[in-house]
């Protein structure tokens, strides 16, 4: 899976690029303030038609225009044609060689992962920003699964509604609700359990000492009748609050080095280096399940890794790999044979 070219028009203050990528390795370098990070953005918004900066796509058309376009081949098991348009009145167009596509046909064609080294920060003060991180995940490889948190999210407004009700009685809404709710709990046990295993053989071959580790709330074993037990439970003081209690969307998902849960962490380098560590088994599960690499995104990719893991990062991670965009202050000491180096400036990208 590879971006063979990429043309931005007014895309923050990318005003006008027509990229030609290297199928291996691409390196972006220029000072802070300067678009790298939005360049990586547009990627992404090919990909899933958002930002990961900001809840509103509006802000990424350049302040000077009333519009943004981006286009891009896409080799896979064939060579595909994205193109995307955005006006200020939230107008969205999507042409998959040159047709409208179905749902989820793009998602299809690109895969990509972010990596930002401000994430970790979101993970650390915000459950939902760990229980975003693993749904994005399992919507990586399964496509539909973003539908069923769609409905989860409908019924539990309903859901809410109705135990606003005092003279309510049996919510009808419970029956979906419950169907959901152990759906979206167990898909999140399934896939976590499979990152786990990926990160203990990471761990055990070059670790550093380190083990990481997802724990996903209390569910263990007989997550139906647990469930059901603690619906049960909550009942009265549901229908005095108003509101759901229990279900996916209260669930906390945790990460640890070693035993210790990251919260309590004071290295931003361990917590960068686990976020690292959990977005290359990311990809190696997505590799694992399609025979295929997904385009990696790596923003300010070297920030705050001591020397070794620094090496690791480029010996195990880069090499072992598909398509690579990743951006960084200054020019690497190793630049990879297989590779092209982009300079930008003010949002303008040459060959450096």
């Amino acid at each position: 899976m590879q971006i063979k070219n990429l043309i931005i028009k007014n895309f923050r203050n990318i005003i006008d690029c027509d990229l030609s990528a290297n199928e291996r390795i691409n390196y972006l370098i220029g000072e802070n303030a300067q678009g790298k990070t939005n360049f990586l953005e547009s990627i992404y918004f090919i990909n899933f038609y958002k930002s990961f900066r900001t809840n509103s796509v509006k802000d990424l058309i350049n302040f000077k225009s009333d519009y943004l376009f981006i286009c891009s081949s896409i080799k896979n098991d064939s060579l595909d044609n994205i193109k995307i348009s955005l006006d200020r009145s939230n107008n969205k167009k999507i042409l998959l060689n040159n047709n409208k596509p179905d749902s989820f046909s793009v998602y299809n064609k690109i895969n990509s992962i972010i990596y930002y080294p401000s994430e970790i920060n979101y993970l650390i003060l915000y459950p939902f920003f760990r229980r975003n991180l693993i749904d994005r995940s399992i919507f990586f490889i399964e496509i539909e699964y973003l539908n069923v948190i769609k409905k989860y999210n409908k019924i539990l407004k309903q859901r809410n509604l109705y135990l606003k009700n005092p003279y309510g009685s049996y919510c009808p809404w419970n029956d979906q609700f419950i169907k959901l709710s152990l759906f979206i709990i167990k898909k999140r046990i399934f896939y976590i359990e499979r990152i786990n295993k990926i990160l203990k053989y990471l761990c055990e071959k070059e670790g550093f000492g380190e083990n990481y580790k997802i724990k996903y709330s209390k569910y263990d074993k007989n997550i139906d009748d647990l469930f059901l037990e603690q619906l049960d439970k909550v009942e009265n003081s549901e229908k005095k609050c108003g509101y759901s209690l229990i279900g996916p969307h209260v669930e906390d998902i945790n990460f640890f080095i070693n035993d210790i849960n990251i919260k309590k962490y004071s290295s931003e380098g361990q917590k960068k280096y686990l976020l690292l560590y959990y977005k290359y088994a990311q990809m190696l599960d997505f590799k694992n399940i399609y025979n295929n690499y997904p385009i990696l995104l790596f923003d300010d990719y070297s920030s705050e890794l001591d020397e070794r893991r620094r090496k690791f990062f480029f010996e195990k991670i880069i090499k072992n790999s598909g398509q690579i965009f990743m951006t960084t202050t200054k020019k690497p000491d190793e630049v990879f044979c297989d590779s092209s180096v982009f300079n930008i400036m003010n949002g303008n990208i040459s060959i450096a």
